[in-house]
């Protein structure tokens, strides 16, 4: 079995779920927080198997130049080290039967984009890139808060600007992106 993670449960659909699951369980106490909890877990399942089915392609780019960040590295005599100055990722994004982006692999990784919009509006995708299959975007942003926690690594960029192929520019305040090792996807 794939392993799953519980960052789903951050989006509005999965908040949405465990609000319901809340309110059901008030009302009927016979619904227990196992129950409840079988239920995320199975929303979990679900939300990576139907991620799985999207191909996807984008750049983003990333200036970390006002962060002092450090880590500890076993691997070299455990010193602590910079980070590099800058974040680069590849990745591609193809849309298939879904109207917005989800998942996108980076090498062996995979990359859950939230929240990128966080007045609420979502783009919309409309035929012409549908038909196209492939959109390329390019986000820049300073990269102010960046870490990596049990193999999932969560970068928040500030003052994002996404650039598609066909020169659509939007620009959003925050941008949160979380990829997860997909590597070590077999339990």
């Amino acid at each position: 079995m794939a392993k799953t993670f519980q960052i789903f449960r951050a989006s509005t659909l999965g908040e949405t779920l465990t609000q319901s699951l809340e309110e059901l369980q008030q009302r009927h106490p016979g619904l227990t927080e196992e129950i409840k909890e079988r239920v995320l877990s199975q929303f979990d399942v679900c939300m990576t198997n139907a991620l799985d089915q999207l191909n996807n392609k984008a750049t983003i780019k990333a200036s970390t130049q006002e962060v002092h960040c450090w880590e500890w590295r076993d691997d070299v005599n455990g010193k602590w080290r910079p980070y590099p100055p800058e974040v680069q990722m590849k990745l591609e994004e193809t849309y298939k039967d879904y109207g917005t982006k989800a998942k996108v692999r980076i090498n062996s990784r995979y990359m859950i984009n939230f929240d990128e919009d966080p007045d609420g509006e979502h783009e919309q995708v409309d035929e012409t890139t549908k038909e196209a299959v492939v959109v390329r975007r390019s986000p820049k942003g300073i990269l102010p808060i960046y870490r990596c926690v049990d193999d999932v690594w969560s970068f928040i960029m500030k003052d994002a600007e996404v650039v598609f192929d066909n020169q659509d520019t939007i620009q959003v305040p925050y941008l949160k992106v979380v990829a997860v090792d997909g590597t070590r996807g077999q339990m």
